[in-house]
């Protein structure tokens, strides 16, 4: 039995409703092993046995009532939910990815309760709950997951945006995408600023990056790892005046090799953008702007590259284009609406049918043909790194962090796997990153526990909790 937590931070959530009818009952279940024959392994879908031609289609984690939905990846057409709302206990629904299309892998964060998240996982035809990939009650659980990929090795990572107070700490971990079993966390060896890991995925260069917070809202960086060694390869973009970086989450590779990341205001007079990088070097090359300084906010949590090359970014905050999907040309930095504003209430996180899940790239389907590709999973991770060779140093921890950022040197047995240490209990107080941000952090202060990213609504009138 896991030890319990103060309450995770409600991350742009409206609050809470009353619990959803039978959710105390499947959290209590702990099947610890797998079934002999898992439901819908679905090869079948993998060779491209579909009875029909099936167009691909936009999936959107939407978490202001915890379903996925689901639009025509061609029109923007909304084509209902693909996963009801609190299916499988789903609260908080973040990364999303699909396995395989027959399986279809959602982060669960856990919005709002005292335990860590999960990954469950979904028909990839029907949105039918299946099963927990991960449990929360599996001592390795991810506190506060985020974004999430899946490498070579059957190997998913998955970002720990940890508690943001300096005790519940972040954490880049890995587990087997088959069995749930823990693999160890990818740590950032020597690196001594805060890490909180939010958005991740697998570069042409076969290296991890992860785009990582600080507990303070302004800063943050883009790190990366060798995957076949669990090395660190150092920071390989740092927040500076010029770039502007702060808070960063989505992150995504564009078909231009480039490295575009989801990036929020400092301040007031500052505005939320998509902030572009040199795939080679980390050189900053310039921005988006989704909003004006001054005006209603327009921020994005995820980013996506899908068809015909554009940037597709889901958008929350608190103006008229709450709850659209823009299109983006990340050449002429305009963009059209692909998903109307209002449809959603909080988008974050989203996938193609086409992407890839380790690389989030699309996978054009071939020419001539309305079948949905499928995306080729990565299967080796030796690709040569962009810009030369990089050194490497540093170890996998075979535990989660704890208060070194240090690594833990040795192979990794069954006994290793489990806490030796109890739970770190999160404080309940909730403090602002900065004054600016300071109504926007204190939304959720009620839930007195997890807390708020510094990313949410100006101006609501909530009384500070310090």
């Amino acid at each position: 039995m896991f030890l319990p937590l103060t309450q995770k931070r409600q991350d742009q959530s409206t609050a809470r409703g009353p619990r959803r009818p039978g959710r105390e009952a499947r959290k209590q279940m702990v099947p610890r092993t797998r079934p002999s024959v898992e439901a819908l392994e679905d090869r079948c879908l993998l060779s491209g046995g579909l009875s029909a031609p099936v167009a691909d289609s936009l999936y959107v984690g939407d978490g202001s009532d915890n379903t996925v939905k689901k639009f025509d990846a061609s029109t923007g057409a909304y084509e209902g939910n693909f996963i009801a709302s609190g299916s499988g206990g789903l609260n908080g629904p973040r990364g999303l990815i699909f396995r395989n299309h027959g399986q279809m892998l959602v982060v669960d964060q856990n919005v709002g309760e005292p335990n860590p998240g999960e990954v469950l996982r979904f028909n990839g035809v029907t949105g039918n709950f299946l099963d927990n990939l991960v449990f929360q009650t599996d001592p390795n659980a991810p506190f506060a997951p985020r974004g999430m990929v899946l490498g070579a090795r059957h190997t998913l990572y998955v970002a720990d945006d940890g508690n943001l107070d300096g005790i519940t700490l972040g954490r880049l971990t890995r587990f087997n995408s088959e069995t749930g079993a823990f693999l160890g966390d990818l740590q950032p060896t020597g690196f001594t600023g805060d890490f909180y890991p939010r958005g991740v995925v697998i570069g042409p260069d076969g290296l991890v990056y992860a785009s990582v917070r600080n507990i303070a809202a302004t800063g943050g960086e883009i790190m990366r790892w060798d995957p076949a060694t669990g090395n660190f390869g150092g920071v390989f973009v740092a927040s500076d005046a010029t770039n502007d970086l702060n808070r960063p989450e989505g992150i995504a590779f564009g078909p231009d090799g480039n490295l575009y990341v989801a990036s929020f205001r400092a301040d007031a007079s500052d505005t939320d953008k998509i902030e572009e990088f040199s795939g080679r070097t980390g050189a900053y090359l310039g921005k988006i702007d989704l909003d004006q300084a001054g005006q209603p906010r327009a921020f994005a949590q995820a980013l996506l590259f899908g068809p015909g090359g554009s940037l597709f970014v889901p958008i929350t905050g608190n103006g008229p284009d709450t709850g659209a999907v823009r299109q983006y040309d990340v050449t002429a930095k305009t963009f059209t609406t692909f998903v109307a504003p209002g449809t959603m209430g909080m988008p974050w996180y989203l996938t193609f049918g086409n992407t890839d899940p380790a690389t989030l790239a699309y996978v054009e389907a071939p020419s001539g043909s309305s079948q949905t590709a499928n995306p080729p999973r990565t299967t080796t991770q030796s690709m040569p790194a962009l810009g030369g060779p990089i050194n490497f140093s540093g170890t996998i921890s075979t535990s989660p962090q704890a208060s070194s950022l240090g690594s833990t040197a040795g192979a990794a047995t069954s006994s290793e796997y489990a806490r030796t240490t109890p739970l770190p209990q999160a404080t309940a107080g909730i403090r602002s990153g900065i004054a600016a941000t300071a109504t926007e952090d204190q939304v959720f202060a009620h839930y007195q526990g997890k807390r708020p990213d510094a990313d949410f609504v100006d101006g609501l009138a909530l009384a500070l909790v310090v």
